[in-house]
């Protein structure tokens, strides 16, 4: 990515590979390498030949209404955008590249949407009916929560949000556990890479936090390999972008009787909506 925003509201540059259709696409594979930039204040994406043959963009899509971004598998790495008149699919040379852009994209207008697990998502009545592993690699249905009141977060160890929210998380933990609070923490490593290490890493470096509530196995929250916990979640919750994790320790409170109650952004610090837990708390479970 270029590091000079040469144009005022440029927040990403660079190299991206875009799909081919016709008669050349089987001469350069079905794709070709192009130059990109994403314009919060434009509020677009244009596609140019390269970066230094701009004069006549190959194509400009306008974020300011109805557009939306989405993850494409029909390309290593793919990352599709439309607004209802033009459609353009566009790769990255990895995951973490792809990632990045497709953030940029949202940055620049676009909304996010989820196009993948939703048909299966959208049968599940409430949070009991999901399943995700431990860091030992073991099943834990959330049925084991039954009658809880759950704080699900997305965490991660190298977060300029991790200092504050750690603590915060703890603090309501111990003060509500026995009230029937649970905080399941969620690692992640898909925002800027900011959770790159191993379990028992992960396990290490919370203990300066003196964290006590449970940790899942660290997965993605976005995409094709999205966790399904999330993926009901963010579908049933959807934030600013739609349906789409933003970043690191997105928060979820979900009520006795496993539906999702309210999603709390990033920078919502844990100890900022206690009254929300109290409220959940005082409620009983249903019988059913």
């Amino acid at each position: 990515m270029s590091t000079e925003n040469k144009t005022e509201g440029m927040i990403q540059a660079g190299n991206l590979y875009r799909k081919r259709a016709g008669l050349f696409a089987k001469l350069t594979g079905g794709k070709q390498l192009v130059y990109v930039e994403a314009n919060d204040k434009l509020k677009n994406v244009t596609v140019f030949e390269s970066e230094t043959n701009k004069t006549t963009p190959l194509a400009i899509v306008d974020l300011s209404s109805d557009a939306n971004v989405e993850f494409d598998t029909s390309m290593t790495s793919g990352i599709k955008l439309s607004n209802g008149t033009i459609t353009e699919t566009l790769a990255a040379e990895s995951k973490e590249k792809q990632e990045e852009w497709l953030n940029a994209f949202i940055n620049a207008g676009a909304q996010y949407r989820e196009v993948f697990n939703m048909e299966d998502t959208a049968k599940i009545k409430s949070f009991y009916e999901l399943k995700d592993f431990d860091m030992a690699r073991n099943e834990v249905s959330m049925a084991k929560y039954k009658g809880k009141v759950v704080l699900a977060v997305n965490v991660s160890s190298k977060c300029g949000l991790t200092p504050t929210n750690y603590p915060e998380l703890q603090q309501l933990y111990a003060k509500y556990k026995d009230e029937g609070l649970e905080v399941l923490a969620f690692p992640c490593n898909q925002f800027a890479g900011q959770e790159p290490g191993t379990h028992e890493e992960i396990k290490e470096f919370v203990k300066q936090y003196n964290v006590t509530f449970p940790f899942f196995e660290k997965h993605d929250v976005n995409g094709a390999t999205a966790r399904p916990v999330f993926t009901y979640l963010k579908a049933k919750l959807p934030g600013t972008f739609g349906n789409y994790i933003k970043w690191n320790f997105t928060k979820f409170l979900v009520d006795r009787n496993g539906q999702p109650f309210k999603r709390f952004a990033p920078k919502d610090r844990p100890l900022s909506f206690e009254e929300d837990i109290k409220t959940l708390l005082a409620q009983k479970a249903s019988d059913e």
